[in-house]
């Protein structure tokens, strides 16, 4: 980032600050041992050295040059940028929060690998590490990247734990390689270099003290200043995936078993086993029993690694479980038509026999209390039986 200023004599001047790799690219003096001297490569192993001194302690460091007199007014630009003065350094302690160390073990308990994705050099990134007890199995800088092709990068992302001094489109590069690759990937950033990476991943986490690229970019934005809301977070969406399973698999063996009862009870009954109005109104208190399913306790096995959607187990659950849920009901079809009707509505005569012994008004009346036993007990019965 370079600023151009005039003092009031008219003394033009510019001032630069960057990496220190690639400001030293662009300087060819140094100020030290009190004056400009060349940047010869012994001066160069000099800066070099306190550099790496202040990033072995933990320091990200930029380096700033300045230059008098450049171009003129107006024609300032890019081009200026060479034969400059370095003039010192800048360097910012930024310290990893106390939870970090534990949100990491944490995630990893549960089946989450943490990736380092960092414009900073790789020694402040393994200081870091080191910190924070994060092992360093590999590490990729932004130069190797930008020899890799995607399918190489594919590959070598799997193995790797930190990827150091990154553009932001690298970091972007670096998601979407492992999305590709059947990853699900939360990214989380606070700066305007890793908006990019946010949009990329399936989910952008932010804090509320990030830029506001970062947090526009972001799904979600940590209010509290404690990493450890991330293992809560994905356990509390463990448990509502795992409920929201259970829901399903439930209401649709429960819906297909009733379903393949009604059919065959139409097909061997001379009568409905149970009206519209029933199955609708056994539907409405079956789901309303069904609200405390958000609240159900979960299995700590089922929450410790993550899960993907897979419809074939519903299928599985719901061709298993439906007809096993029919057994019930052909059960109380039997009992009902053959044995708790006659005895209290019929005096032992079963339905098809009706005809012979009734006719008339008589008969009809008889049919219909007939019907609407075996219907009530057929309810109370699926009702027990959903629930």
């Amino acid at each position: 980032l370079t600023t151009v200023v005039q003092d009031k004599t008219g003394k033009t001047q510019m001032v630069t600050k960057g990496a220190v790799e690639e400001m030293l690219s662009i300087c060819t003096y140094a100020e030290c041992d009190g004056g400009v001297q060349p940047l010869t490569d012994d001066v160069r192993r000099r800066i070099l050295g306190t550099v790496d001194d202040l990033n072995d302690k933990g320091f990200r460091v930029l380096a700033i040059a300045q230059k008098s007199n450049p171009s003129p007014v107006g024609a300032f630009g890019v081009k200026d940028e060479c034969d400059m003065v370095l003039i010192g350094y800048l360097a910012f302690l930024d310290p990893p929060k106390a939870s970090t160390a534990d949100a990491i073990k944490a995630l990893k308990d549960h089946g989450v690998t943490t990736k380092i994705l960092t414009g900073d050099n790789g020694k402040v990134t393994r200081t870091i590490c080191k910190q924070v007890g994060l092992k360093v199995r590999n590490m990729l800088l932004g130069s190797d990247l930008e020899k890799m092709s995607d399918a190489e990068l594919a590959r070598a992302a799997e193995s790797t734990d930190v990827f150091a001094k990154l553009t932001p489109d690298q970091k972007s590069r670096v998601v979407s390689v492992l999305r590709e690759n059947g990853h699900t990937v939360g990214f989380m950033g606070d700066g305007i270099n890793d908006a990019a990476a946010m949009k990329a991943a399936d989910i952008g986490i932010s804090v509320d003290t990030a830029v506001d690229v970062a947090k526009e970019s972001a799904d979600i934005i940590l209010l509290e200043k404690d990493l450890m809301v991330l293992e809560q977070g994905i356990i509390e969406g463990r448990k509502t995936y795992a409920n929201m399973i259970k829901y399903i698999k439930m209401t649709a063996s429960s819906n297909f078993g009733n379903m393949f009862s009604v059919l065959a009870a139409s097909a061997l009954l001379p009568f409905l086993p149970m009206m519209s109005v029933h199955l609708i109104f056994l539907n409405l208190i079956y789901d309303l029993s069904c609200t405390a399913i958000p609240w159900d306790n979960v299995d700590e096995e089922f929450i410790a690694k993550p899960r993907k959607w897979d419809a074939s187990s519903v299928g599985s659950f719901m061709i298993w479980i439906g007809p096993t849920s029919s057994i019930f009901d052909f059960t109380t079809y039997i009992f009902m038509y053959f044995v708790f009707c006659p005895m209290f509505v019929s005096g032992g005569v079963l339905f098809n026999d009706l005809a012979a012994h009734y006719s008339g008004a008589e008969l009809a009346a008889i049919q219909a209390q007939y019907i609407g036993m075996f219907q009530a007990g057929w309810f109370v019965e699926s009702m027990w039986s959903q629930t």
